[in-house]
């Protein structure tokens, strides 16, 4: 009885381990993502604040207008 509780606790103690190492693996994941989307963010904002002020660069207007046609065609 005690051996089997006692391997139990092993087990079970592993599996802490186990899930404090995930949890730590997936908080490292989170900042990544967070860190990469205030990117993305950054840059748009950059962009939509340089549009309203008239300037755009070539490749970011060539991209809206791709963008803008992909709508036009998923409509009709």
């Amino acid at each position: 009885m005690i051996v089997r509780l006692q391997d139990e606790v092993e087990t079970l103690s592993n599996q802490s381990t186990f899930l404090q190492q995930e949890t730590l693996k997936l908080r490292e994941q989170i900042k990544v993502v967070r860190k990469h989307h205030h990117d993305v963010i950054s840059v748009y904002r950059t962009h939509l604040l340089r549009a309203a002020q008239g300037t755009m660069d070539d490749e970011v207007h060539s991209m809206l207008l791709h963008i803008y046609s992909m709508q036009r065609q998923a409509v009709c």
